[in-house]
């Protein structure tokens, strides 16, 4: 069982009827609460993705172009994820098609960042990056009528 009240004491435990489930009640016995984690997953995240363009740089200056860099880096991540986590695709069957259209557009979202990091200006690439999540607020909500809080 996955519990929030790991997280915050306050709320019930809930069980979660998905078949990750297991790593996720596996995850809830790893996780430990801490104030800084955000701060430092945020700053690890922030940091990869500010140094990431370099080795794209020197693959394309050596005559890979950006979707065969892409289809290399992620095609490693993909060997070493299935060589860690091997059970992982025979429960990709059981999820919903909204979570492969998610996995989909996250995944054109990267090979376009590592495009146009090959293409464009390093720096305004990665400022257009960082601030996406400004452009997210008012797109959510004047198209999908979300309320801000």
């Amino acid at each position: 069982m996955f519990c929030s009240a790991i997280f915050e004491p306050q709320y019930q435990c809930v069980l979660l009827q998905s078949p990750t489930s297991r790593y996720l009640r596996i995850l809830s016995r790893i996780v430990q609460p801490a104030p800084y984690l955000p701060v430092l997953a945020l700053l690890i995240g922030a940091s990869t993705w500010g140094i990431v363009w370099y080795p794209y740089r020197l693959l394309a200056h050596n005559g890979v172009g950006g979707e065969w860099s892409a289809l290399i880096t992620y095609g490693i991540a993909t060997v070493a994820g299935l060589a860690l986590f091997p059970r992982s695709p025979r429960e990709w069957l059981h999820l919903p098609w909204l979570f492969l259209l998610m996995g989909l557009s996250a995944g054109i979202s990267n090979v376009a960042y590592i495009i146009s990091i090959l293409e464009g200006n390093v720096m305004r690439v990665v400022l257009l990056f960082y601030l996406a999540p400004l452009w997210t607020i008012p797109l959510a909500h004047f198209i999908l009528k979300e309320k801000l809080d």
